[in-house]
């Protein structure tokens, strides 16, 4: 059995890898549709979704904290290509990237729906 500690430290230190369902199956030593479905009963989300708010939130971290590019955020966070980034992004925190940072300046944004 897949302990959900187990799964999602794995997936919280490799999110910035290039990770699917399949990779973290094969690392864990169990089927995709075993881990699929433990994964969502440990988090009420699918693996891409989760992937994809735990890289938008590392991201966000950069923004405000670096001077990094839009573009290299994007990619250190796992992002494989800028506009699926900036997509993901403003879906999850509302704003673009470059508002996000601009208004970190100003005050703190937090992911919408929290």
């Amino acid at each position: 059995m897949i302990t959900e500690e187990k799964l999602l430290f794995f997936i919280n230190n490799h999110y910035a890898e290039a990770i699917t369902l399949d990779t973290v199956a094969d690392s864990l030593g169990f089927s995709k549709y075993y881990v699929s479905r433990q994964f969502k009963s440990y988090t009420h989300s699918n693996f891409c979704d989760y992937l994809n708010k735990i890289r938008t939130k590392a991201a966000a971290e950069m923004l405000r904290t670096s001077d990094y590019s839009i573009t290299d955020i994007a990619m250190r966070a796992g992002f494989q290509s800028i506009s699926s980034f900036n997509r993901t992004f403003k879906m999850i925190y509302g704003c673009s990237p470059t508002k996000f940072r601009n208004q970190c300046m100003i005050s703190t944004y937090s992911p919408v729906g929290t």
